[in-house]
């Protein structure tokens, strides 16, 4: 039921300063980062490369790639490979143009379906768990070319949907004003005039 399109290695990595990440020649899955917020870097045939927020790239099989951060800049970053019987198709579908590097808009739908994706993963102790999970990456990586998230709320209202999202990602920690922000994308000064709003 799952030959078709199926997840090989997930993970989310939210503002790691020192995070990098290789992939090696011999892979045999497609990959697909997101850059969520901040900026960082990726090498392909030894040319390096700056991925900056709200950009994703889509690589073949058997790629080499080296994915890292600079001292000065910390990223968020959705990480995937993939593979399965379309997968060539998908990976296809998801080069716009042919072109490697592509501009996607910021979904709150995205995020929450990529933590749905790593939820049930996590629970991996029956079939039905492992399905779903990607069942639902179909959806997941629908996002990146289609504006299947039409429907949802547009301009303030979405920053305010976006920011307690990540609130509710980070109940453990005393966020700032300047903090939260930062991981919503907008300035300090815009956020507290729309949550005084």
């Amino acid at each position: 039921i799952g030959k078709n399109l199926y997840i090989t290695e997930i993970g989310f990595y939210d503002e790691q300063s020192l995070f990098s990440k290789e992939v090696p020649k011999n892979n045999i899955d497609y990959v697909l980062v997101y850059c969520v917020s901040g900026k960082g870097w990726y090498k392909l045939n030894n040319k390096k490369f700056i991925l900056k927020a709200n950009r994703f790239i889509v690589l073949p099989r058997k790629t080499d790639l080296s994915l890292g951060t600079d001292h000065a800049h910390s990223w968020s970053l959705y990480f995937v490979k993939f593979n399965g019987a379309i997968g060539e198709a998908m990976y296809n579908y998801l080069l716009r143009d042919k072109k490697m590097e592509n501009a996607t808009p910021p979904l709150v739908g995205r995020m929450a379906q990529f933590r749905d994706i790593m939820h049930h993963l996590e629970l991996m102790e029956n079939l039905e768990n492992l399905l779903y999970a990607n069942f639902r990456f179909y959806s997941f990586l629908g996002t990146f070319t289609l504006t299947v998230f039409n429907y949802m709320k547009k301009g303030a209202d979405n920053i305010i949907e976006r920011c307690i999202i990540i609130m509710k990602e980070h109940l453990h920690e005393n966020l700032t004003l300047d903090e939260l922000a930062r991981k919503a994308c907008v300035s300090a000064s815009y956020l507290s005039a729309l949550f005084k709003q």
